[in-house]
C-alpha cells in the first residue's frame, strides 16, 4: 500500500495518498515500513525518531536515504540533514534528481538500389 500511496503523493494527490494510508493498520509493521509511512504523512518528527532507531545503515543503508524516491521531500529538510549527520557521522550530500531520460538515436535511411538516398527523399519509418 505504500507504493500506490507514494505514487499519489508525488502526483500532487496527497488526499488520496492519505486515504490509502489511513485505511491500513500500521501499528505492527517493521520500522522500515513505518518510516516510509511517517514520511508520506509528512510526520517528520516520527520519521526522525525511526531513523535514529534504525541506526547506522544495517537496516536502511545510507544510500537508500539518498536514492529512494520516498525520501525526496524529507531529505530537503534541516531535520533530516541533522539526523543523518548524527547517525552516519557525515553531512548529507544531495544527488541531483533525474526526472527525465535522454536518448540519442541515429537513423540510417534505407538503401535504395544499394545507394543511400538524400535525407529529404528517403522514406521515413512509420
Amino acid at each position: 500500500m505504500v507504493n500506490p500511496a507514494q505514487a499519489y503523493k508525488w502526483a500532487n494527490q496527497n488526499g488520496i495518498c492519505q486515504k490509502i494510508l489511513n485505511a491500513e493498520d500500521w501499528s505492527a509493521v517493521d520500522d522500515r515500513l513505518s518510516l516510509g509511512v511517517a514520511v508520506l504523512r509528512d510526520d517528520f518528527d516520527e520519521a526522525i525518531a525511526l531513523m535514529r532507531k534504525l541506526g547506522d545503515g544495517r537496516l536502511v543503508p545510507k544510500n537508500s536515504y539518498r536514492q529512494w524516491p520516498i525520501f525526496k521531500k524529507f531529505r530537503k529538510t534541516s531535520q533530516f540533514r541533522s539526523a543523518y549527520k548524527s547517525i552516519f557521522g557525515e553531512d548529507f550530500a544531495d544527488v541531483p534528481e533525474q526526472n527525465t531520460i535522454t536518448f540519442q538515436l541515429e537513423w540510417n535511411p534505407p538503401l535504395v538500389d544499394g545507394k543511400a538516398q538524400p535525407s529529404n527523399s528517403a522514406p521515413k519509418p512509420n
